[in-house]
């Protein structure tokens, strides 16, 4: 048989799957060495042959799916990116594109391979350490000896257009739908549903697993379910309702290049489908198991951490911005599962992670971690019992371990759903990996199984008395909460004002409704006005009430929460400082007494209704104060409709309307019909000018090259921008830059030390001829120093230094045009600038005094950030550079900010007006941009 790693034959267009595997790890869970140590042989009702030695069996291996990455136009240059990378190879075939070097991936002899540092980067270095150790000590008595396989012994190789593990035998993703339907037809234990696709576009899968009679009867006990939930407090009880089962999620492969867990679902699906062993019919009668199989099926397939967007998805359930987290997130709403269990790697020895806090101001953490805590023991003895393999239970010694703020991973995610959350790290990346999760999961399985009713009075007592939101935090005052109020209990409301002027970005707030929704948060519109903080709000503004069983969800999502304002900010888990309201620019409105008005549910956001001005127009404008509008403005511009920018602001009658506003040429029957379509597709007000602007410079499409993080690249995509993804590398091999207008980088790192000489040269030669610079955090201010262009210097905060700040925005610059002069921006290893020279126009500073809101900054009082430039631009020459010390789109999560980086663009594409002084340049400086 082929070893681990090692390629095997691809027949494309083969019938079916050569599955000579049987059913103990039925089609792939077959683990070599370690198979003695399996217990539970398949039952003799099953269809299937038992395993035989030799894992998968010796004919060939058929791949009936032709699963990949597809590669958008114009991103990827086959020369380009193979003449960058020497040794390394780009695959394609057809719309295939996997570049196996781009992640720290080479190749030998044609073969890609994997260092142990980059298969590793997760854990840091004292896990490092732990699993240099693991490689040369003998495994548990239990399972066969011998070290764990390293890169050296098993390269992973592309088979099948997928990149398996090099450490054993794993299960390729486009084996995985064929699988599941396989079980589906000869089991009557199970349902298989696509729930979604990911962003790569492969499906999602989640299989329902109960007894049959369970099955047969699904909707009656989701209703019965959703009754209790919805009034804990006053709905059945668990007598009344006898013995509904209860759904409990088990999620897999949230990393790519964390095999194990997907083997060790689809085993534990092998299980429950066929087994019919007493300990496996308690679990079926008294459980609804949910199991998501892969829920990053892209990584999977390119052996990378990420999805093929570049995000951790275990990192964004407070933003759901991807398509793998929104369809979890439906899950999770749809059912409210009693517990959660997460599959991960890799931590040495195997990790239980119980959510767990300290005791909120409902009291209610100690009747919610003590089931948390015994589950984690019971998972620990059962991974003991069955492999002989030992589990840290995380919070061991430090009960803050696990904590539960910033929700943004899934198992402190589904703590707000009410759930029991386990996260599990694997302590090997072969086979005893997949051994190890699935021992430790069969145990939460019995646990709850043993005591389901218990674990279900005291779920429904949490939701009824609601959760801790956040930790202990000065409580917002009326109006939209930063943290300066005096502590008190939560809001008995929120109210979210749909429409401007008392909402500041209609479009953020109806997409915040919608998330609200998507999770099982009940919104309201009223039908009548409310009078609250002197305000008073009409008709139609959505109103969130606290007595509800999601109300510790909903403050979660709601709160501006100020949180700490130090301490050690070195954890990978911190995702400290995330706030949907300050970063998303929406206006929330905390309401402290009940409200007794008339109010419809919603089941969506309305739409963001739009309005165009009457009478003649010569031309239309529209402000720069919304996502949407970028996005209109950037497909204008796509299908050649003129649009330009008014530099100065602009007086009609009575009105003034801002700098930076867009304008359309108006006069004719296309400019009114635009006009309308800006108004009703894109929610956008049109005010009708009696002239073309004297000022208006016209826009045009630009060619972004862009080195810069996930989150700016996705920002960027969203908002309609050409961006073509460059590298340090491609420059050195002497990548072809004239064909772009601007060089956007982003991150802590120092993009412009990886250039060598001859890179920096064609940097410098870019810049030379007018090309411009959007440079982000320490690497963009890297290139400017090492460019020479802005005379300026800069100080930064430390690596790990996280959070929200307050910022002073000059609402007549063009890269803050469009914001209020009091704003919020998010900074990730902050950086400021101490000296901004001649030319230099600063568009936004760090506020003055306390301008730390939320997160974990240990020394921001004595950084001497405060007052200090923290966005800037000018000119050098001919050349447009702006410089920001915020992270204007992390993680994809800060909206409010995407404007930024637009607004930049804009600005260096347009020339500057000719009057000395003004933020915008003057036309001696200015930048016609490339044309060819």
């Amino acid at each position: 048989m082929p070893a681990a790693g090692a390629p095997r034959p691809c027949i494309a267009g083969a019938p079916g799957l050569d599955r000579g595997p049987g059913t103990q790890g039925l089609f792939r869970g077959g683990l070599g060495r370690a198979q003695s140590a399996r217990p539970n042989p398949p039952s003799k009702g099953s269809p299937f042959p038992p395993r035989r030695e030799g894992g998968r069996g010796d004919g060939p291996h058929t791949c009936p799916e032709r699963w990949s990455l597809a590669c958008p136009q114009n991103e990827l240059d086959p020369n380009a990116l193979t003449a960058a990378r020497p040794g390394c190879t780009l695959y394609t075939d057809g719309l295939v594109c996997a570049d196996l070097c781009s992640r720290g991936q080479g190749t030998t002899e044609g073969a890609p391979t994997m260092s142990l540092r980059t298969r590793l980067t997760p854990l840091g270095l004292p896990a490092l350490v732990a699993f240099g150790l693991a490689l040369f000590l003998p495994a548990s008595a239990t399972l066969a000896a011998g070290p764990v396989p390293g890169p050296a012994d098993h390269a992973p190789q592309l088979t099948c257009g997928e990149v398996p593990s090099a450490f054993y035998d794993s299960i390729l993703y486009s084996e995985v739908g064929p699988t599941l339907r396989e079980i589906e037809s000869h089991s009557n234990r199970l349902r298989v549903e696509v729930i979604g696709q990911s962003a790569g576009g492969r499906n999602l899968y989640l299989v329902t697993l109960s007894a049959p009679e369970v099955l047969a009867r699904l909707g009656d006990y989701q209703a019965a379910r959703r009754a209790m939930l919805q009034e804990p407090a006053s709905g059945p009880s668990v007598a009344q309702v006898g013995d509904v089962p209860v759904p409990i999620l088990i999620n897999a492969g949230t990393h790519g290049d964390e095999y194990p867990g997907v083997d060790a679902a689809i085993r534990l699906i092998e299980r429950l489908a066929f087994d019919d062993g007493a300990e496996t019919q308690q679990v079926l009668v008294n459980e609804i198991l949910l199991i998501h199989v892969v829920q990053n099926p892209d990584g999977r397939v390119l052996g990378w951490h990420e999805n093929a967007a570049g995000f951790d998805l275990d990192r964004d359930f407070l933003t759901q911005s991807q398509p793998e987290v929104q369809a979890m997130a439906r899950v999770l709403a749809e059912w409210s599962p009693l517990a959660v269990v997460d599959l991960h790697g890799f931590m040495s020895p195997t990790h239980v992670a119980p959510c767990i806090a300290a005791p909120g101001p409902a009291g209610s953490w100690e009747a919610y971690s003590r089931w948390t805590v015994a589950q984690a023991q019971a998972m620990q003895a059962a991974l003991l019992a069955q492999t002989g393999l030992d589990a840290q239970i995380s919070f061991s010694g430090a009960p803050e371990a696990q904590g539960a703020w910033p929700p943004v991973s899934l198992a402190t995610f589904a703590m707000y759903h009410g759930a029991y959350g386990q996260t599990l790290e694997a302590g090997y990346e072969d086979e005893r990996g997949v051994d190890a999760l699935y021992a430790a999961t069969w145990g939460a399985l019995r646990f709850v199984a043993q005591n389901r009713a218990a674990m279900l009075r005291d779920q429904l007592d949490l939701l009824a008395r609601g959760f801790p939101s956040a930790p202990e935090a000065a409580a917002p005052a009326e109006g939209r909460g930063t943290g300066d109020g005096a502590a008190a209990s939560p809001p008995a409301a929120y109210i979210i004002p749909a429409e401007v002027p008392l909402q500041e970005s209609p479009h953020e707030a109806a997409r915040l409704v919608d998330l609200l929704l998507r999770n099982g948060v009940r919104v309201e519109r009223s039908r009548e006005p409310v009078a609250v903080g002197g305000a008073i709000y009409p008709p139609g503004s959505y109103l969130v009430r606290m007595d509800q069983p999601k109300r510790s969800l909903a403050s979660g999502l709601l709160w501006a929460w100020a949180g700490d304002e130090g301490g050690d900010s070195s954890s990978a888990h911190l995702a400290a400082g995330w706030s949907l309201p300050l970063l998303w620019g929406v206006t929330e409105v905390a309401v402290r007494e009940p409200l007794a008005l008339q109010a419809e549910p919603v089941g969506r956001a309305g739409p963001v209704v739009g309005q165009v001005g009457e009478g003649p127009a010569a031309a239309y404008a529209y402000l720069p104060t919304s996502n949407e509008a970028i996005r209109a403005t950037n497909d204008l511009l796509g299908r050649g409709v003129e649009v330009y920018r008014a530099l100065a602001p602009l007086r009609d009658g009575g009105r003034e309307l801002a700098a930076g506003a867009f304008i359309v040429p108006g006069g004719s029957e296309e400019a009114r019909a635009v006009a309308s379509e800006l108004a009703g597709e894109y929610g956008l007000i049109l005010y009708a000018l009696p002239a073309m602007p004297a000022d208006a410079r016209p826009l045009r499409r630009a060619r972004l090259a862009v080195s810069a993080s996930e989150g700016v690249m996705w920002a960027l995509r969203s908002l309609g921008f050409d961006v073509v993804p460059i590298s340090a590398r491609q420059i050195n091999a002497g990548l072809d830059l004239s064909g772009y207008d601007l060089l956007v980088v982003s991150g802590g790192g120092d993009f412009w030390g990886a250039l060598g000489p001859q890179g920096a040269e064609a940097l410098r030669a870019f810049f030379a001829a007018g090309r411009g610079l959007v440079g982000i955090g320490r690497s963009g201010a890297m290139v400017n120093q090492g460019a020479a262009l802005l005379d300026l210097d800069f100080a930064t905060g430390d690596y790990y230094d996280v959070g929200i700040l307050r910022v002073q925005a000059d609402p007549a610059d063009p890269i803050t045009a469009g914001y209020p002069a009091g704003s919020y921006g998010f900074a990730s290893y902050p950086l400021w600038f101490t000296r901004t020279g001649s030319g230099v126009v600063t568009s936004a500073r760090i506020a003055e005094g306390d301008f730390f809101v939320s997160g974990s900054w240990a020394d921001w009082r004595e950084s001497g950030a405060a007052g200090k430039a923290i966005v800037v631009h000018g000119r050098a020459g001919a050349t447009p550079v702006a410089l920001m010390g915020i992270e204007p789109a992390s993680r994809g999560h800060p909206a409010l900010t995407f404007r930024l980086l637009a607004n930049a663009i804009y600005s260096a594409l347009v020339p500057a007006p000719t009057h000395p002084g003004s933020p915008w340049g003057n036309d001696q400086q200015g930048w016609t941009g490339y044309t060819g």
